[in-house]
């Protein structure tokens, strides 16, 4: 939870700031001929209003870590925390409808389900501000990517932060390739030393656990399988 939420945070700012461009352009040779293009281009985080779609433990520790951004963060989810949780990671509860229209930033971190395929399509991108990003690191089918590459490419928001595609691995034709303002990772958020290690430990917790007679923690439902 702590590498995708890190991750999250990290699409964030590499989009606002165009990084992917600015790396590029550095590996060229362009130290300061594009200088102005990125600092009109370039935005900071700090201040910002940041939707959180889902509010469980990925989510959470986004919103723990946006305090020190100063953001003012909202969020929606399906399941309603109480409010001295809420005021515990400074958020406030808004609906799916407010929250798009209102944020800077849209993070998804909610699981894929029927109803939450296609979450984010044409008609949530056409209510986005123009100057608003969209990071998705929890499933691809959560977004339409198609509208969001029409959206893109209409300039009806900023740009995008994506670590999960509708199909992975992601093909070579996508047209999110041809796109200046999408900063993209391999489905690679949770990999990170320290996460794998407390996976492998919670995994042998649960075989210890079975070994003993005792349920395992975790069960995944099967009809997410």
């Amino acid at each position: 939870a702590v590498a995708v939420a890190e991750h999250a945070i990290w699409l964030m700012i590499a989009v606002y700031r165009r990084l992917d461009e600015q790396i590029r352009d550095t590996a060229a040779g362009l130290w300061s001929q594009n200088v102005g293009k990125h600092r009109e281009e370039a935005h900071d985080l700090s201040d910002k209003t940041v939707g959180i779609v889902g509010l469980g433990r990925i989510g959470s520790r986004v919103a723990r870590r946006l305090q020190g951004w100063e953001c003012k963060v909202v969020y929606y989810d399906v399941i309603e925390f109480d409010k001295e949780y809420e005021d515990e990671l400074e958020v406030e509860r808004v609906t799916m409808d407010e929250l798009v229209a209102m944020s800077d930033v849209i993070t998804l971190h909610t699981p894929l389900e029927p109803t939450t395929k296609h979450l984010m399509s044409t008609d949530q991108f056409k209510a986005m501000k123009e100057s608003a990003i969209l990071i998705n690191s929890c499933r691809g089918p959560v977004v339409d990517e198609d509208a969001l590459v029409a959206a893109l490419k209409a300039n009806e928001l900023y740009g995008a932060g994506l670590d999960v595609y509708e199909i992975e691995p992601i093909e070579m034709d996508n047209p999110l390739f041809d796109l200046e303002n999408v900063v993209m990772t391999p489905h690679l958020a949770t990999r990170a030393v320290e996460s794998t290690e407390v996976t492998m430990a919670f995994a042998a917790a649960n075989v210890s656990r079975v070994a003993r007679g005792e349920e395992p923690e975790s069960i995944v439902p099967p009809v997410v399988l």
